[in-house]
């Protein structure tokens, strides 16, 4: 565990000390590229020098990488059912550069680390926050477990510039390449024709009604939904899920504070509105996978949007009120981080270095 409590300690320390330094100094433009650098490569290494011990699922993916690389050009598709080409396609040419597993976990921590960096950089206001964060609320620890999703994940905040620019073809195009290594990524296309509309009261009681019906008649609507268009697939009580309440309230709080303290005028700023309206898909998604988990991992799509909303929303206190706000998020945060690490759902823990892994 002590790895991750390095990582949560360290990383936005040293961010806020850049912090200090380029407003004492005066030297923004210079030293905020090294603030990032060394947020992308913090982030990259710690992702992507992790053993295949590290996540449950890694090791599965370390025997997929071995026979796709085992397996001719022509034939990766037909004998590697069920998973996307993009990422398929992906192995076998790490395969061909070098017969190495690490090269895809290497792979996946550059491209994620890079995309968070980005995401982080442009658009929170305080950058040492918005990491910690992403660390604490479960990010990390999703992608040291869910590769192709996490490859996935990292593309599309590629795409998100995009939607605030109107750009369908590069937006659409670079969605269909997060697509081609996890099929949940289509679920982003939603957020390019939901960003026009406008958050106000109205869509906040269409949100509380909506998690009334979900809570009250979502089991017998979303089985009779799902008993006619995958009725051959599944079956009900793999579908059914009492977990997630927790992290709706979040979301949902998250959401309201948003709305309040942001202000309705501010969030109509095309950055806001975006972060806002990607949390609101979120909470959706959630609601449905109170009741259907299979689906619960689009959530992190959308929901990571929070890192940046809420050092926004933050922005909106003084500096006395903030401060302590800041200090208990902090700690409460925290609490939950060592939570989530003593459980350790993902099998995250401990964290090895792939140069220390025996196996």
């Amino acid at each position: 565990m002590y790895p991750y409590v390095v990582l949560v300690m360290i990383l936005p320390a040293l961010q806020k000390c850049m912090s200090g330094i380029l407003i004492k100094n005066c030297l923004w433009n210079r030293n905020i590229e090294i603030a990032r650098i060394m947020t992308f490569v913090v982030l990259a290494a710690f992702i992507g020098c992790r053993g295949v011990t590290v996540g449950g699922d890694t090791i599965v993916y370390q025997e997929l990488f071995y026979r796709v690389g085992a397996t001719d050009w022509a034939h990766i598709l037909h004998e590697n059912g069920g998973y996307e080409f993009g990422y398929l396609y992906l192995n076998k040419l790490l395969y061909y550069i070098a017969p190495h597993f690490q090269l895809v976990v290497l792979f996946e921590g550059i491209v994620y680390g890079a995309s968070v960096t980005k995401f982080i950089y442009d658009n929170s206001k305080q950058p040492w926050t918005s990491t910690y964060i992403l660390i604490t609320f479960s990010f990390i620890a999703t992608a040291l477990n869910n590769l192709r999703f996490t490859i996935a994940m990292a593309i599309l905040l590629f795409a998100v510039p995009y939607i605030k620019r109107r750009n369908i073809k590069k937006f659409c195009a670079i969605t269909l390449l997060a697509f081609s290594f996890h099929y949940s990524a289509i679920a982003f296309l939603l957020l390019y024709f939901i960003y026009p509309l406008k958050i106000n009261q109205k869509c906040c009681i269409g949100l509380a009604a909506a998690t009334v019906v979900v809570l009250v008649w979502g089991n017998d609507i979303l089985l009779i939904a799902f008993r006619i268009l995958y009725s051959d697939k599944y079956n009900e009580t793999s579908l059914v899920s009492d977990g997630g309440y927790v992290y709706l309230l979040i979301l949902g709080i998250i959401i309201v504070a948003s709305y309040i303290l942001i202000g309705n005028i501010k969030i109509e700023k095309t950055t806001n509105r975006l972060l806002v309206h990607m949390l609101f898909i979120a909470y959706i998604i959630q609601l449905f996978a109170l009741k259907f988990s299979f689906i619960a991992r689009l959530v992190y799509l959308f929901s990571i949007s929070m890192i940046a909303v809420i050092p926004i929303a933050l922005e909106r206190f003084d500096n006395i009120s903030k401060h302590f706000i800041k200090f208990i998020m902090y700690i409460i945060l925290f609490a939950y981080y060592v939570y989530n690490l003593s459980g350790n759902i993902l099998e995250t823990v401990p964290y090895i270095p792939f140069w220390l892994v025996k196996l």
